[in-house]
């Protein structure tokens, strides 16, 4: 008679998952700094605002006002009428006291003549090539061409930029004297 032995057989070992694991840990430990050193949490958790005592402008020196202190430019139906608020060297002049100087460019062949705009507003450009700002008065009857074209004669000159900070008003509405 036979005998069969019985053999008893171990059962299957569980995968050994602490390799794995081991992997995925280590790949943490060098994602994570990378990732916090990457990315700015400044702009998400910030407001933007300056105290009055630690703002540049206030630890600056401070800077010799404009000669220029306003400056508008009228589009009528006939002409152009430039006038810029001079400051005066007195002084006991203040702020807003300024000397207001006129330029009447007339149109040539029914339109303006930005050839004489350019070179007048170059004038006063070179008084403080600092100042941008240029008020631009149209009246009603303008045409957005004729508004375009008087806006970008404003902005750029044959010699480089001239007032590029244009802001558009209104003749009817009082305006400066």
């Amino acid at each position: 008679m036979r005998f069969r032995r019985m053999v008893r057989t171990a059962p299957a070992p569980d995968p050994d998952l602490r390799g794995g694991l081991l992997s995925v840990v280590c790949l943490f430990f060098i994602l994570l700094p990378c990732l916090m050193l990457s990315t700015s949490l400044y702009r998400l958790t910030t407001l933007p605002f300056r105290l009055p005592g630690t703002s540049a402008a206030a630890t600056a020196v401070p800077r010799q006002p404009s000669p220029i202190e306003a400056m508008q430019l009228r589009l009528e139906p006939d002409r152009l009428v430039l006038r810029a608020a001079l400051r005066t060297t007195d002084v006991t002049a203040m702020e807003g006291q300024g000397v207001w100087n006129e330029a009447v460019l007339p149109h040539r062949d029914q339109h303006p003549d930005l050839a004489a705009l350019q070179l007048s507003l170059a004038q006063f450009h070179r008084l403080d090539p600092s100042f941008r700002r240029i008020e631009l008065l149209p009246w009603d009857g303008a045409t957005t061409d004729e508004l375009v074209r008087v806006m970008d004669a404003v902005r750029q000159g044959p010699d480089g930029a001239l007032f590029p900070e244009i802001t558009l008003g209104t003749t009817t509405g009082g305006g400066a004297p």
